[in-house]
């Protein structure tokens, strides 16, 4: 949706406030009008008429709210910090097929909402939602601005974060429990058991996968291949224990196979072989115990 400065009024649909500046030295014999894009960190919903511009970063996915209704976010990343961008219903399904992860855009005429749940992924105070009229413009490429470091942690870290924290988690899927229903039925979850580098011989630790997310895992052969099992935005939940890892409706999956001489197979035979011989010594162990008969402890006593 394309729209002529020069005609805009106060009264626009959006009531944003666009910074401008006036390049003095004339072209053809008019001023020049230069854009002038605020950081993000600096948005309030005092501003009339704004313009941001940033680099895309973990979009979520397109999730049901409220019924059948959709919606979906994702982070614009510059300078200043990462700004959570929020679209719902039919806005979700279009803005959804726009934005591409890792690439330039630019959004104005959108509304600056107190953020609802900012945590430590997104912890601005606002955060953005679009509507209808506004506009999200693919930019050229900018390496100028700062890509979003994406740090995975491993599991052993995992247990030492604060309940609630947000975190990126890659494991690999020993085996899944059976499906449960919670409260009459009205929501249903599995549980797998996962381990990582970090985990001692036969340590795993419990990740919960609700609903329609189940269907990831029932079509696996857990009992001849392991998988490796990517998670964005996965989190601790402060109403269970810690070794249990929550996903929701937002968090993105990839599962695959783990392939033989991959990074993954020498992590599951490191893990395997460390189990097993743990095993092996403290059975060796047990074989070599001497047996005291009944006579000989009397007579250790006497």
């Amino acid at each position: 949706m394309l729209h002529d400065s020069g005609s805009e009024s106060d009264s626009d649909v959006s009531g944003k406030e666009v910074s401008t500046e006036v390049n003095e030295e004339p072209v053809s014999g008019q001023s020049v009008v230069k854009e002038v894009f605020i950081d993000v960190n600096k948005l309030s919903p005092d501003l009339r008429r704004w313009k941001i511009r940033g680099r895309v970063s973990r979009i979520s996915r397109l999730f049901s709210f409220k019924g059948d209704r959709n919606m979906f976010y994702f982070g614009l990343l510059d300078s200043s910090g990462l700004l959570k961008v929020k679209a719902f219903y039919e806005d979700a399904e279009k803005y959804y097929g726009i934005v591409e992860e890792g690439k330039f855009f630019s959004i104005e005429y959108a509304r600056v909402s107190v953020a609802k749940n900012p945590n430590n992924i997104f912890p601005l105070k606002f955060e953005v939602i679009l509507a209808k009229e506004s506009e999200v413009e693919h930019l050229e490429q900018d390496d100028t601005f700062p890509r979003l470091k994406v740090v995975k942690y491993d599991l052993k870290k995992v247990r030492d974060l604060p309940h609630g924290t947000f975190f990126d988690i890659e494991v690999i899927v020993y085996k899944a429990g059976c499906v449960v229903d919670v409260r009459k039925g009205e929501l249903r979850k599995l549980e797998l058991e996962v381990f990582d580098a970090s985990m001692k011989p036969g340590e795993t630790v419990k990740v919960t996968l609700w609903n329609d997310d189940i269907e990831l895992v029932s079509l696996l052969d857990l009992r001849k291949f392991y998988y490796k099992l990517s998670i964005q935005d996965a989190t601790c939940n402060e109403y269970l224990q810690r070794e249990y890892i929550q996903t929701s409706k937002a968090s993105v999956f990839k599962i695959a196979k783990v392939e033989c001489d991959s990074t993954e197979s020498r992590v599951v035979s490191l893990w395997k072989a460390k189990k097993f011989k743990d095993v092996g010594e403290t059975k060796r162990k047990s074989d070599h115990v001497p047996v005291v008969t009944e006579d000989e402890k009397i007579q250790k006593l006497v």
